[in-house]
């Protein structure tokens, strides 16, 4: 078996490494570890890429994903084929090739038959060499992948190379380097120049060979293809150590084991060992040689590819009588004769089958071709299949789409129910204050009038007049409260901030209570700093202040008192009203505390009141994110104590 045969198998397998890996680049896989697994492969990271494609091969069996798999399980055959692992790149390859047998993914079959051929020639056996090509080779007829099919076909030619059918050879690859040149397929003209070279190393035409690798290497060059190029840069060492040029044979040969030993390439590595080996034969370098030798045997066993383990007994053979070593020598001729004679044997037989199964296989591509054109329709079929499932598919999204806009819907129209519930309870609400609280001070204001309009002594009628303004500012109050409240329970509600002088602010909630005041002679302590000033909502805090003042007055006593005061602290302003009144038994404390509208009670001079003020409070403090504290005890007064956040509510 030549050694040039190698190498035109090794640069046609580099190429389908490039043009698979082209070819999955195009494609739309969402898999990053199968992405990463390609960068790490053409980085020539194996140990990285044979990890990624191991984790992209688990998660596309588990996610269902059948072409990945079967495409993971293919470029691992590959890898493993780049390391010289056959064993495992055989298992892989048959994965693939089961996988898309199931799925009808038939470019992924004729690639892994593709390479399967190519291990199968490695071994000697050149019948399943030719069967398996020869089916991926139908494969990519049927196909119509005319890229594929010339790849394909350079491969046969290589395998006819190696059965010495040297004019068929020759015939192929010309006739391919013309259509490669019609369709400006570099690389396939690259490869059909190369296997051109071996052709004519073969013939003994040195000088026509080395011409023709050097084309096919300043090509590989141009396309930034490393890979090819050292196996050219090998080729071309070969071609100049048969012509005895053995200082330019060294310098291609060292040039290209630099550049393969990067790439971890063994099979290629094994070629240029016993190259460089015969190059210092021929320098009478027999030690040098003799190393350089057993470097590559020892490479073939482990990789396990012996092939050109006779050839290499035979040039250790021929080193060792050179040196003079007649006993090492006539060693190393028996293991070459023993090696040979195995090889032979193995041929011969390949050649008796081959003969013996030539006609079964013309019959048999006949038969396949009929089964590849009923596995296309097949998967014609299922590629319909898969489409109606696809509209099954979008249909259910859409309706399931619909359902939860209807559910959304439902939500905010239950949303709104509820907020109409709470405007309609809002409003009854207000309806019976103002029939039940407002038409009392109301009819007591006419009937003032009418006392006044019928009455002509002075005194009375300035009594009468201040009980008129009484019961006006109680109106006053009242609307007051009623308005604010329903300003509180508004969705939506913004408080408006502004620098308040908030001493100033209690004084003005203070006037309206000043009849009350006067006549219970209560004593009212304003005991907040003149100067102190914060950040409130003006009205809000008024409201809060008038309406614990309202009931501080309401509750306490003839000759009472009441004080109020503000603490801060790092996060509240603190609000202190403290009366001397009848005070709160643990009931109705506990009700106001629970935010629970409190009915109406009657002050320490039957004082009437609408029953809103504490409710109030709760709603407006809960909205500023506040809290509430009452301090009281039964005849001895009450402190109620609210906490006004210092941070923006509207934050």
């Amino acid at each position: 078996m030549s050694i040039r045969i190698l190498f035109f198998s090794l640069v046609l397998h580099f190429f389908l490494l490039e043009a698979k890996s082209a070819v999955r680049n195009r494609g739309d896989s969402t898999n990053q570890a199968y992405l990463n697994a390609q960068k790490c492969f053409s980085a020539a990271n194996y140990d990285c890429a044979q990890k990624q494609y191991v984790v992209a091969l688990g998660q596309a069996r588990e996610e269902g994903q059948y072409k990945l798999t079967a495409q993971c399980y293919l470029d691992l055959g590959l890898l493993m084929y780049q390391l010289a692992e056959f064993d495992s790149a055989v298992s892989y390859l048959d994965s693939a090739i089961e996988v898309s047998s199931e799925f009808n993914f038939l470019s992924i079959i004729a690639g892994a038959k593709q390479q399967i051929a190519h291990i199968d020639w490695r071994f000697g056996d050149n019948y399943a060499a030719v069967s398996n090509i020869k089916a991926s080779i139908d494969l990519y007829e049927n196909l119509q992948d005319t890229s594929a099919l010339l790849k394909a076909k350079t491969i046969l030619g290589g395998i006819y190379i190696s059965l010495k059918k040297f004019e068929e050879s020759a015939s192929v690859y010309k006739g391919l380097l013309e259509s490669a040149k019609s369709t400006n397929d570099t690389i396939a003209m690259t490869i059909c120049n190369e296997h051109l070279g071996v052709i004519e190393y073969y013939k003994g035409n040195y000088d026509k060979a080395r011409a023709l690798y050097t084309a096919a290497l300043t090509l590989n060059r141009k396309l930034n293809r490393e890979l090819a190029a050292a196996l050219n840069l090998a080729n071309i060492g070969e071609a100049y150590l048969a012509s005895n040029n053995l200082n330019e044979a060294n310098e291609y040969l060292q040039k290209s084991l630099k550049i393969l030993s990067r790439y971890e390439f063994n099979s290629g590595i094994i070629f240029v060992y016993h190259s460089i080996g015969s190059v210092n034969n021929k320098l009478k370098k027999y030690n040098l040689a003799n190393d350089y030798y057993h470097k590559s045997l020892d490479l073939m066993e482990q990789t396990g590819e012996i092939r050109e383990k006779n050839y290499v007994y035979q040039l250790i053979s021929q080193n060792m009588q050179d040196k003079g070593d007649f006993q090492e020598a006539l060693s190393y001729f028996k293991k070459y004769t023993f090696a040979k004679d195995s090889l032979f044997g193995i041929e011969k037989t390949r050649q008796l089958e081959e003969l013996r199964t030539q006609y079964q296989l013309e019959e048999s591509e006949v038969k396949n071709q009929a089964l590849y054109l009923e596995n296309a329709k097949a998967q014609k079929e299922i590629y319909t299949q898969e489409n109606l499932i696809r509209y099954q598919y979008l249909i259910l999204i859409i309706t399931l789409g619909s359902l939860v806009l209807f559910i959304f819907q439902l939500y905010f129209l239950r949303k709104s129910k509820r907020k109409l519930e709470v405007a309609n309870n809002t409003k009854d609400r207000l309806f019976n204050i103002i029939a039940h609280d407002i038409r009392n001070p109301v009819g007591n204001i006419g009937a003032l009038i009418t006392i006044m309009e019928a009455s002509n002594d002075e005194a009375e009628k300035l009594k009468l007049m201040g009980l008129l303004k009484q019961s006006s500012g109680a109106i006053t109050n009242l609307v007051n409260s009623i308005l604010s409240w329903s300003i509180s329970n508004t969705h939506g509600f913004q408080f408006n901030l502004k620098d308040l002088k908030l001493y100033d602010l209690i004084e003005q909630s203070i006037g309206l209570f000043i009849i009350q005041i006067e006549e219970k002679k209560i004593k009212l302590n304003n005991r907040v700093a003149v100067d102190y000033h914060a950040e409130f909502d003006e009205d809000v805090v008024s409201t809060i202040v008038r309406n614990l003042l309202s009931n501080a007055i309401k509750f306490t006593p003839q000759n009472g008192q009441v004080s109020i005061w503000v603490d801060v602290t790092s996060d509240f302003h603190v609000i202190h009203v403290k009366d001397s009144g009848v005070g709160l038994d643990k009931g109705t404390l506990n009700h106001v505390l629970s935010g629970h509208n409190v009915s109406s009670q009657k002050g320490t001079q039957d004082e009437k009141g609408s029953g809103i003020g504490f409710t109030l409070i709760n709603d407006l403090v809960d909205k500023l994110h506040g809290k509430i504290e009452i301090i009281t005890e039964v005849n001895l007064g009450t402190e109620v104590i609210v906490f006004l956040p210092t941070v923006n509510p509207n934050a």
